[in-house]
């Protein structure tokens, strides 16, 4: 709704997609490279990846397997409400 925003976030971000994180001069785009790098540059009083290394890969995967075969699916959803999709938004 607001060109500016928009036009910064595809300066910023070219692909056009979400979650993209502005820290300073710096932009992240893609949430599982945001988690890992709230948590290293900006790590809070709760961890965000494990410390123990097989739990650290077991978020990942859960991280990959969600992003893929559940988020592809409801990405539809989104694309058709932005209009990037020929259909009406219920369809989506």
């Amino acid at each position: 709704d607001t060109p500016a925003n928009a036009e910064d976030w595809l300066r910023r971000w070219p692909l056009a997609k979400f979650p993209v994180l502005v820290d300073g001069a710096r932009t992240i785009a893609e949430a599982s490279i945001i988690i890992e790098y709230l948590q290293l540059k900006h790590p809070g009083p709760a961890r965000l990846i494990p410390g123990d290394l097989d739990a650290a890969l077991e978020v990942r995967f859960l991280d990959r397997f969600f992003d893929f075969h559940v988020m592809d699916a409801m990405q539809i959803a989104v694309e058709t409400k932005l209009g990037r999709i020929p259909a009406p938004p219920e369809e989506g």
